[in-house]
């Protein structure tokens, strides 16, 4: 039996959008080398509307962002981002698409873009990210379920410790010791029968120079999981999907690590932009959501997780048969460790 749901979006990178709602692009996007800082897709902010109303239509959804509702941190940027995840977009700005979630920032944390200075990766933060988001790091109140357990969300900032002008932030990695600290001295012990989930934008698995985590933090994050008991860790920034097994120090059990894709990132430019007359062809990762249920099961409560792939006719499951695509942990009645994954 369905205990509840949640759906999880992440790297929206609104950017300044046209007269049709979609984001400008420039000539230079045809070259392959800037995907990264292309904008939004409104027929994704579309997709996605009719997959959460949907889900919807089948019982309460919640909603989880993990960071990059911008794609340089501008104060029109976050304007539309909110408007669509708050209410609706409404002529000139889009056709009354929106998720109509008034309280969508209670699941969310920040991203890189979102801390740029408005026009470009050096400078920032812009005066709007803590207007927008909720300060980090932040824990929830536990809220108890149906079956007994109790769930707790908390949410760190993986920009905290990236200077605007330095190397880690135009390679787009992660520091944030600062933030495990003071998260450390918020949350408690956890209670035997609770489940806790860690937001974040980095991964923890993505290797590399670039966009990953620091050593340190990285290390850091892995201890404080395995001390506080965040068996679930949810991220965003790879821009890739990926569902897998993360293993904890000091003998705690292995954790849930579920990272969203791009979400509404635009996969195709224009067909008529060209630069210097070529247009490459390149292979694009479609966008994803990814979709938590919490499913009571004898003995306990299972927290599932998958990815669910854009296609031409909207969000579609990508069920694999090797499970790539696939996730959960089991939390047996009376107990706040997961059993196996």
């Amino acid at each position: 039996m369905a205990v509840g749901s949640f759906l999880h979006i992440s790297d929206l990178h609104i950017d300044s959008p046209n007269d049709s709602g979609q984001a400008r692009v420039a000539a230079w996007a045809a070259l392959p080398w800037f995907d990264t800082l292309l904008g939004h897709s409104y027929d994704s902010l579309g997709n996605i509307e009719a997959l959460f109303r949907r889900l919807n239509r089948k019982g309460t959804t919640g909603l989880i962002v993990t960071g990059d509702i911008t794609n340089t941190g501008n104060s029109s940027q976050f304007a539309y981002a909110t408007n669509f995840m708050a209410s609706e977009l409404i002529p000139p700005l889009g056709n009354f698409v929106g998720l109509s979630r008034p309280g969508w920032n209670e699941l969310a944390v920040p991203g890189n873009h979102d801390q740029w200075s408005g026009t470009s990766v050096f400078g920032g933060p812009p005066a709007e990210l803590w207007n927008v988001y909720r300060t980090c790091p932040f824990a929830h109140e536990p809220t108890p379920l149906s079956t007994g357990h109790l769930l707790r969300f908390a949410g760190i900032n993986t920009d905290s410790e990236v200077w605007p002008w330095g190397e880690r932030r135009i390679m787009a990695r992660g520091a944030f010791l600062d933030n495990l600290n003071v998260l450390d001295r918020m949350v408690p012990a956890p209670e035997a029968n609770e489940i806790r989930v860690l937001l974040m934008h980095h991964s923890a698995t993505h290797s590399g120079f670039a966009r990953a985590m620091t050593g340190a933090s990285r290390n850091a994050l892995l201890e404080f999981a395995a001390k506080k008991g965040f068996y679930l860790m949810l991220c965003g920034h790879t821009h890739v999907p990926r569902i897998e097994p993360l293993d904890l120090p000091h003998g705690a059990p292995r954790a849930l690590h579920a990272c969203c894709g791009a979400s509404s990132k635009m996969t195709t430019i224009p067909l008529d932009v060209t630069f210097m007359g070529q247009r490459p062809l390149r292979e694009r990762i479609p966008n994803s959501v990814l979709l938590h249920r919490l499913i009571e099961e004898q003995g306990g409560l299972r927290w599932s997780v998958e990815v669910w792939f854009e296609t031409s006719h909207g969000f579609r499951t990508a069920y694999s048969p090797s499970g790539a695509f696939l996730g959960s942990l089991f939390y047996p009645e009376g107990s706040g460790l997961p059993d196996g994954l």
